[in-house]
């Protein structure tokens, strides 16, 4: 700032100069009326020195200003673009773990239901390409979002998983599905499904109770049937019994002729 000052002042200095020595030329020269003139000039030539000296000062400081706007923008646009590369590098990771799986992934957003991401099994059992496609429509064939959608459970609980189960009619298979919300590289929180085939399971189950149904049914027949042969083969017993009773008694009366009769 000193170094500044001294140089305005010298600035306005030079400019008052020349007015001065016109003064001393005059007075020299005994004309004391131009005199007034040239100290007016005198005074004039020094404020505009002045002005002309603090304008220059006010300018290089304009420039130094502009000159660390632009380098700390410049900074910030270093800094913007590696993040970015970082987020395009942890985006390419992640859906390379993703494509490897044999499970049913796919990303959509919560508000819009586009479709960000599908994984290669997944465009595989629609035979279609399905990133930026509305998911209720090309995944469940609606013109609405679905009544089961569990957007709003997972928004509530965020970072907790939902798993449920779910049979697909447009495909025809049985899935166990696990919903979360995540967060997407581009700083969105976003809806991450993980669909297990659990079709072969499900009619496994499905002819496992078929089974038990019919196992059931031939239980209770064999009971039906067991209780009729047993009444059946009680009666004959019962009677021949009955039978031998009498004889007993006959043969212990000695009535040889009733014994006849009842043989």
């Amino acid at each position: 700032m000193k170094r500044v000052m001294i140089g305005i002042l010298s600035f306005s200095a030079g400019a008052a100069v020349a007015p001065l020595i016109g003064i001393i030329e005059h007075a020299a020269a005994g004309h004391p009326a131009g005199i007034h003139d040239l100290v007016g000039n005198c005074f004039v030539g020094g404020i505009a020195g002045l002005a002309i000296g603090l304008w220059g000062h006010n300018l290089k400081k304009t420039q130094r200003t502009l000159l660390e706007a632009n380098h700390e923008m410049q900074e910030e646009m270093e800094k913007r673009v590696k993040l970015e590369k970082a987020l395009r590098f942890e985006r390419r990771q992640l859906l390379s773990i993703f494509d490897g799986m044999n499970e049913l992934i796919y990303v959509s957003d919560p508000e819009t239901h586009e479709i960000l991401y599908a994984n290669p099994a997944l465009e595989k059992n629609f035979d279609r390409r399905l990133e930026g496609e509305v998911c209720y429509q090309v995944l469940q064939n609606r013109e609405a979002p679905c009544t089961f959608c569990t957007n709003a459970i997972i928004l509530k609980n965020k970072g907790e998983p939902h798993v449920w189960e779910y049979h697909n009619p447009i495909i025809h298979r049985d899935y166990q599905i696990t919903d979360r919300i995540i967060p997407w590289p581009d700083g969105r929180d976003v809806r991450f499904e993980l669909a297990i085939d659990i079709t072969k399971h499900r009619q496994a189950e499905e002819a496992r109770e078929r089974l038990l149904g019919e196992l059931e049914v031939k239980n209770k027949e064999l009971e039906q049937f067991a209780y009729t042969v047993s009444h059946d083969l009680r009666s004959p017993l019962i009677t021949i019994g009955g039978f031998l009773g009498w004889l007993e008694k006959d043969m212990a009366d000695g009535d040889t002729k009733r014994i006849q009769n009842d043989m």
